[in-house]
């Protein structure tokens, strides 16, 4: 099995288009065991209009009557994986109320009987959502266990390859931000004024708001706030998620045993 998952990583790696992230989705489905798959992913190139992609593999007709019924308002399976960072099985899924009984039974009329969700959210705010369905009951205890943490896998690397496309994609007619520039809005994105960028970077304060207003330029945006956000957005800049030093206030040493 660990050749096989790292065969599937190879072809996930390999895609150079969405058509064929797709067919890595299938093909990793497959290889789990399961006849159906759904892969969403929702990421922010944009401010106002962020990207959203659906891969579906599931049954024909199905993608037309739930959005025809509108389950996306209530179904419960999106609603956990919007606030959850682990797989879970559509048998934990309260399907107590009348309409999610109803979308769970409409599914399985189109073959989607059971399954498991993997939600991925990445450090940047995508969104990525993973379902495979199958006839057949998921199994249970160790055997469980082992599906979930082999889907969480590769559904990770299948969002990594995803991210990657859509942002070259994106960026592709974006103009190049010179190091300078970088540098100007991750010291603004830590929340510095114009004064403490240039005593940071030991340039005058000038030189920092023509950095900043080129930026500006280069992103078609008007303020420094959008201009900070559409860049980290892009990956172009990178805030620093650690700080320098830890405080030893927020610092617990456990006793040795």
């Amino acid at each position: 099995m660990i050749a096989q998952d790292l065969a599937l990583q190879g072809f996930i790696a390999a895609a150079h288009d969405v058509g064929e992230a797709g067919a890595a989705c299938r093909r990793t489905a497959e290889a789990m065991g399961f006849q159906h798959f759904l892969y969403g992913l929702r990421i922010a190139v944009s401010l106002s209009q962020p990207r959203q992609f659906v891969l579906s593999g599931y049954p024909q007709g199905w993608r037309s009557h739930y959005d025809e019924q509108g389950f996306m308002a209530i179904d419960p399976v999106l609603a956990r994986g919007a606030v959850s960072v682990l797989p879970f099985g559509w048998d934990e899924v309260d399907r107590t109320t009348p309409s999610a009984k109803r979308l769970f039974d409409d599914a399985a009329v189109f073959g989607l009987h059971h399954g498991l969700t993997v939600p991925i959210h990445g450090a940047n705010g995508e969104f990525g959502l993973m379902s495979l369905a199958r006839l057949e009951p998921l199994p249970q205890g160790a055997a469980r266990a082992r599906l979930f943490q082999r889907a969480h896998w590769i559904t990770a690397n299948i969002q990594e390859r995803m991210r990657q496309l859509v942002l070259e994609a994106a960026t592709a007619d974006e103009p190049r931000l010179t190091i300078r520039e970088k540098e100007c809005l991750r010291h603004a994105a830590q929340g510095l004024k114009t004064s403490a960028i240039a005593g940071a970077l030991h340039i005058a304060e000038s030189t920092v708001v023509y950095h900043l207003n080129a930026a500006e330029r280069k992103l078609g945006v008007k303020k420094r706030s959008h201009a900070i956000a559409r860049a980290v957005a892009l990956g172009a800049v990178e805030p620093d998620r650690f700080p320098s030093r830890i405080s030893s206030s927020n610092l617990i040493e456990l006793a040795k045993r």
